[in-house]
């Protein structure tokens, strides 16, 4: 099994309180979640797999194509994080987008609130690996 990209994968709850928000596009998306590394990542410490992540929702993007929040890391995620790019999370999409367009959006502050999610890695199957 390979793993094609890692990052925070919010919970069910989180999810549904995100995909509740809303006029959502054509698309809904799944396993929401923020990238933090895409093709050959590197590997989370350990310590940190079963911890449940508070992130703060503080904007929100959307056009025809792209629909998702931006979002503010806990400090103790940032060093995971990319520097160069801007957190964010896409929950739908249009009908011909690409998901990792969402980050291209022009975010509108919101009114902060908060969503759970744990650390986590996308595979070669379809599915998500919290090893």
């Amino acid at each position: 099994m390979k793993y094609m990209y890692k990052g925070l994968f919010l919970t069910k709850e989180s999810e549904k309180l995100l995909h509740n928000r809303g006029k959502l596009l054509i698309k809904k998306a799944k396993n929401l979640h923020i990238t933090f590394q895409y093709g050959s990542v590197d590997l989370f410490p350990s310590e940190m797999m079963e911890k449940i992540f508070t992130v703060r929702i503080i904007g929100e993007g959307k056009s025809k194509k792209n629909h998702g929040y931006l979002v503010e890391l806990p400090e103790e995620l940032t060093p995971y994080y990319p520097s160069s790019k801007k957190p964010y999370i896409t929950v739908s999409l249009g009908k011909e987008a690409k998901s990792f367009r969402t980050g291209e959006l022009e975010f509108s502050p919101i009114k902060p609130f908060e969503v759970e999610g744990k650390l986590g890695y996308f595979t070669n199957e379809g599915t998500v690996s919290f090893q």
